[in-house]
């Protein structure tokens, strides 16, 4: 199955409601944007998390917070996903701290047993609707078992969205093609969308890539710039 044809399993696995989605390749290829975008409600939009090694367990299920002389419980954005039935996005999953990585065990788990104790003595269950999508750029066995288990589809993204290349013209597509088929893309397709935006504003290509690529990366840029253009 080619590349671009994975972006058609994803949108199997949400049209058929798997609650727990992992969407894992090089960054860049609009795997947040696509969990953002394709809610499947109206009523309520996406919440996201991105995890790294400081992120807490209370960020994300929620803390005390002062509130005129006394605290209240804040609920966090996993809390708020699971009470609202909507998706929530953790980007990065791989980034989690081993505590964050306890809690994830808990909102992973499956719908029918899953419940938050919060610390102001609510029981949180989730409502129709809530799933997740997690996010990842390196490989997924890096991920504990566990959490790696609870995933009901592991999806291996190596090409941008189908979307982002309808965006740009035929040369730039090509290149964004060329790029993405090296295990570290050269440029990435925020460069290239966001060369295309200033050319589309008036500035000359030539100078669109000095702006937005660092020096190391413009000869190579400008070299297949050159050969799409004059092909």
């Amino acid at each position: 199955m080619s590349d671009l044809n994975k972006w058609k399993l994803v949108d199997l696995a949400i049209q058929k409601q798997l609650s727990r989605i992992l969407l894992y390749g090089p960054p860049g290829t609009g795997k947040t944007s696509v969990g953002m975008s394709s809610t499947g409600s109206e009523k309520s939009k996406a919440r996201s998390i991105t995890l790294h090694e400081e992120y807490s367990p209370a960020e994300m299920i929620g803390m005390y917070v002062p509130e005129g002389q006394k605290f209240v419980f804040q609920d966090g954005p996993a809390l708020l996903a699971m009470q609202e039935g909507c998706r929530l996005i953790l980007n990065e999953i791989d980034h989690a701290s081993i505590a964050a990585m306890s809690i994830l065990l808990q909102i992973l788990d499956d719908q029918e047993v899953l419940t938050v104790e919060t610390p102001d003595g609510r029981t949180i269950k989730p409502q129709p609707g809530f799933s997740v999508i997690a996010t990842m750029n390196g490989n997924p066995n890096m991920l504990p078992t566990p959490i790696l288990d609870r995933f009901e589809a592991k999806i291996c993204i190596q090409q941008p969205h189908p979307g982002i290349y309808e965006s740009l013209p035929t040369y730039l597509c090509e290149i964004l093609s060329g790029s993405y088929e090296n295990s570290q893309p050269p440029f990435s397709s925020r460069e290239i969308m966001s060369i295309n935006k200033l050319v589309k504003r008036g500035i000359e290509p030539e100078v669109a890539i000095q702006i937005v690529l660092p020096e190391e990366k413009q000869e190579g840029f400008l070299t297949l710039y050159l050969a799409k253009v004059s092909g």
